[in-house]
């Protein structure tokens, strides 16, 4: 999908298309809906590129890293609590589309196997520290690092 939104030059490409996305997927009045509902948590799934990404891959590198701490602001002033889900891992977890790849599973498996094992163990050390800083750690209070492997 990031491929064909990449080619997709006259609606801006992938950068503005995700830009787009996250500026009204989800907007203050959810999270004032949430609270106001009664729940106190929200699952909130990043992708590793939120983090980093290799030369090549397909990706948005860091477009939604801005939309995260947005999130974070909102729920602090709404009195709700974040698990942060790393819900994508290099070269997929499960072969999955929401994985980042769809068809065929490279984490901890063929050539590639150990790098990407390595690259989400820095992911996940990068998330948690940052995580673990006074200002969030009392608003990020569940980390959950692979979804569905």
């Amino acid at each position: 999908m990031s491929q064909a939104m990449a080619a997709d030059t006259a609606s801006g490409g992938l950068e503005k298309q995700m830009t787009e996305h996250y500026d009204t997927f989800i907007t203050e009045q959810d999270i004032a809906d949430i609270a106001g509902a009664g729940l106190n948590y929200v699952r909130v799934p990043i992708p590793f590129w939120a983090v980093d990404e290799w030369d090549g891959e397909p990706f948005a590198s860091k477009a939604c890293w801005p939309y995260i701490l947005r999130l974070f602001k909102w729920a602090r002033k709404y009195g709700i609590r974040v698990n942060i889900d790393l819900h994508t891992i290099p070269g997929s977890q499960n072969g999955y589309n929401h994985s980042g790849k769809s068809g065929q599973i490279n984490f901890m498996m063929g050539v590639m196997g150990y790098a990407n094992a390595q690259r989400a163990l820095e992911y996940m050390r990068v998330i948690t520290e940052f995580i673990s800083q006074p200002e969030y750690r009392n608003v990020v209070t569940m980390f959950s690092f692979l979804n569905e492997a």
